[in-house]
């Protein structure tokens, strides 16, 4: 999988939150942790905190340059 693939996975489970039930820490733990396996270089911590609206889909908090 690549960043793009990521970020458009991150941006559906953003979605989802106010549609369906929103997943649990430990369910989106165990994603990220899926996500690590198919590409090593994917930053888990930077993609949860894109999933929890912290930062943006690069990893800079949202808001700021």
């Amino acid at each position: 999988m690549t960043k793009k693939d990521f970020i458009c996975l991150g941006q559906y489970l953003r979605n989802t939150v106010n549609s369906c039930e929103p997943f649990t820490e430990r369910q989106l733990a165990h994603l990220a942790d899926f996500c690590h396996e198919q590409n090593h270089r994917f930053d888990r911590e930077r993609w949860l905190g894109y999933i929890k609206g912290i930062n943006g889909p690069s990893g800079g908090q949202r808001g700021k340059r």
